[in-house]
């Protein structure tokens, strides 16, 4: 774990500085989570933007509502209801996509569809298995299409994410010109009111899917 932990410090964001540690959402956080390796990952570093700021991990904050764990997973609840039942998400992709403990290990949740991808069963094994090759460091920051983002001159600030116009769900590119910028809570919010619209349905269903600002 140390040298997947030294190659995060060396790919953090240096000008997002987490703030001091709130002691509160720490004990809520260890009411919720009790891996270790996670939970001192959190003690040292309060979460942070790596990888020019496509791969965020939240802190324990009161003041930054887009870095307080506690209030973006209030919020995920809010907007996914029954679709997030049994998660508890700690960090997110560039996509807003949730990475997330569940009873099954931490799984990766699709906010267009709510599926759930497991990536791993403790925090020490996700962090493994992202850094396990560069595609699959890409695959689960979107490292690449922010590099693009930021080469054509775009920003993505503090508490935004990248949202594609067309869903990637029904066929929408990755690709820059796809995208545009939602803070958290709005792209939350968009999302899942695809996903309730698309969620249950068989395989090879025909769908039309209402979009909305």
């Amino acid at each position: 774990m140390m040298n997947v932990k030294n190659e995060l410090k060396k790919n953090k964001v240096k000008n997002f500085s987490p703030p001091t540690i709130d002691s509160l959402e720490l004990s809520q956080v260890q009411e919720s989570i009790n891996d270790k390796y996670y939970l001192k990952f959190l003690d040292e570093m309060n979460g942070g933007y790596f990888f020019n700021g496509s791969l965020h991990f939240y802190g324990v904050c009161a003041d930054l509502p887009f870095h307080s764990i506690m209030n973006v997973n209030s919020h995920l609840r809010s907007c996914y209801k029954d679709l997030s039942q049994g998660i508890f998400s700690f960090g997110e992709d560039l996509f807003g996509n949730q990475f997330c403990f569940s009873k099954d290990g931490v799984i990766l949740f699709n906010l267009e569809s709510a599926e759930k991808e497991k990536i791993a069963t403790n925090f020490e094994g996700f962090l493994a298995a992202i850094f396990d090759n560069s595609e699959d460091l890409d695959y689960y920051t979107g490292q690449s299409l922010m590099q693009e983002w930021q080469s054509l001159g775009h920003s993505l600030q503090y508490g935004e994410r990248l949202c594609p116009k067309q869903p990637f769900i029904i066929g929408g590119e990755f690709e820059v010109e796809n995208l545009h910028v939602k803070s958290f809570d709005k792209n939350l919010e968009y999302n899942s009111k695809i996903a309730y619209q698309i969620s249950n349905l068989p395989d090879g269903t025909e769908i039309k899917i209402t979009i909305e600002s």
